[in-house]
């Protein structure tokens, strides 16, 4: 029904600099015709009015296919905190970093990475580690272990010939020899990864609300959960507004109705410690989703783990209807091969087949040399993954343990035995088009709201497809109004069948309302 867009989603991750350079036209026709269904970027306000361009780009190409009644309702972004973060700047050399040879570093601040060099001219100066913070270059000592990309390459400070508090230079002797790239990530057991206290970007970036850009959120570093308030505050007072585990960012009321009434973003939480992974159960009501990095998770867990662990915390995200994407180094070796390997495509394949949301394409190919080759290995590996999903549905049930769980797993069984063309649901938050999605349903939703905002939240949802109608419509016009947009959006015809369902007590009845209903298209 929906030829352009695959079940779970594919997001593409653009940096600050490379957005600047290709300009927010190239970037939106990349993203456009390679079937991507979102954006990922670290915010700043420097880089705010290029998102604002890629975003009105984007919405000229949606005009243009005439494929959604409302262009800026698609292409949801995920945001994230600049953070204590290190990144690796070669130029575009790689370097040979061979076992037993000592190598000469310098470890500097550079809080955007503003002087990260991937594409441009190869430069003649030593290697660099950039870090965000002073406070990262502290603890660095002699002895300190410094890991590159995660444990592809290791090695350990044997000197420092220079500190100021700016800067280090240090000989760094190779333990694990591989080779470097720029924009590797770098870790160490002294270098930092939590986000409090906040850089001053971070606290002007919650001033700012994100600038009014993020649909979504990523959130790293946390230590506490009063940290989670503490963010969640910048957007509303949370003892005041009325939050719910159904809707645990998004408050439900009057203005949700309005079609361009600004909502808060969904938060979605990045398991990158060990305290996060142990907490990761308790956070979870408080949060729309789970940011999945496999590198970082591959620090936590030993490494024979990771494949079920990374299952186990994705049936947890889908029991608890929650979003969960995964993320890193998935074709990571398309950075310098036009082709993946067979263990990255394995990779790809189990995480859709397990259940994710949305898989993350990071910098290292989106923005290589194979960006258009990356996606399109991607699309086709999705799809040809997404039958399993099928499956599994078939073979294993659902565990129904309340009301809401039954209506929808009910709608979509009554969906695939009558044929049904779609799953509709009417939803002002997206908590009904969250939990049917969340069941990994065989059947396609099309979530019907009445926020611009709100639908280009629900975009990201997997087998997802929101579209808007008019607030004003009374409610017993909803369904025709629905079943015009069906035909002149969605590719429905007349004497199609879909299933109607509301999880909801908004819109339908003054009380809570859970029930479906099978109709045509006359």
């Amino acid at each position: 029904m929906f030829a352009r867009t695959t079940r779970t989603k594919l997001i593409w991750t653009v940096t600050e600099n490379y957005l600047s350079q290709q300009g927010a036209a190239v970037i939106a026709d990349r993203v456009f015709n390679n079937g991507i269904q979102a954006v990922k970027a670290i915010y700043t306000e420097s880089i705010a009015p290029n998102l604002r361009e890629l975003r009105k780009e984007l919405g000229v190409r949606v005009k243009r296919e005439k494929s959604s009644p409302d262009a800026d309702g698609l292409f949801p972004f995920l945001l994230s905190f600049v953070g204590r973060r290190a990144l690796l700047d070669l130029g575009t050399e790689p370097l040979t970093f061979t076992e037993g040879q000592s190598f000469t570093f310098e470890i500097a601040v550079d809080r955007n990475f503003g002087s990260l060099n991937l594409h441009g001219q190869t430069t003649t100066r030593k290697p660099r580690v950039l870090v965000t913070t002073e406070d990262m270059l502290e603890k660095i000592q002699a002895g300190t272990l410094l890991s590159f990309s995660y444990g592809e390459c290791e090695g350990r400070v044997s000197a420092i010939s220079k500190r100021t508090p700016n800067q280090l230079d240090v000989t760094i002797e190779a333990l694990v020899g591989g080779v470097l790239r720029s924009g590797m990530q770098v870790s160490s057991p002294h270098i930092s990864n939590e986000l409090f206290p906040l850089l001053p970007e971070d606290k002007l970036a919650l001033d700012t609300r994100f600038g009014g850009l993020a649909d979504y959120v990523i959130i790293n570093g946390l230590r506490h959960e009063s940290e989670l308030a503490e963010i969640k505050g910048y957007f509303y007072d949370t003892k005041e507004t009325s939050l719910s585990k159904r809707h645990p960012s998004v408050p439900i009321g009057p203005a949700v109705r309005e079609i361009n009434s600004p909502v808060p973003p969904r938060f979605i939480i990045k398991i990158d410690s060990e305290h996060m992974l142990s907490n990761f159960s308790n956070l979870l009501d408080q949060v729309d989703g789970t940011y999945l990095s496999r590198s970082e998770l591959g620090t936590i867990v030993h490494p024979h783990s990771l494949p079920i662990t990374q299952k186990e915390i994705i049936s947890k995200c889908n029991s608890e209807a929650k979003i969960v994407m995964i993320a890193s180094e998935l074709m990571h070796s398309m950075q310098v091969n036009p082709n993946p390997t067979r263990a990255e495509v394995s990779d790809l394949a189990n995480a859709v087949s397990d259940g994710a949301d949305a898989l993350v394409l990071e910098p290292d190919v989106t923005e290589g040399p194979y960006p258009d080759e990356v996606a399109k290995v991607s699309q086709e590996t999705v799809i040809k993954s997404e039958p399993k999903i099928d499956d599994n549905w078939h073979r294993v049930p659902f565990d129904v343990r309340n009301d809401d769980d039954a209506v929808a797993y009910g709608a979509i069984q009554t969906a695939e035995h009558v044929g049904a063309k779609a799953l509709v649901c009417l939803t002002e938050g997206g908590y009904t088009a969250v939990r049917l999605s969340s069941m990994r349903t065989p059947v396609d939703v099309i979530a019907v709201t009445y926020n611009t905002n709100v639908m280009r939240q629900l975009a990201l949802m997997s087998a997802v497809y929101p579209i808007r109608i008019s607030s004003a419509t009374a409610f017993d016009r909803v369904l025709s109004e629905t079943k015009a947009c069906l035909m002149e959006h969605c590719g429905l015809v007349r004497g199609d069948k879909f299933v109607f369902i509301s999880l909801t007590s908004s819109s339908i009845s003054e009380r809570q309302s859970n029930f479906f209903t099978i109709q045509f298209l006359e």
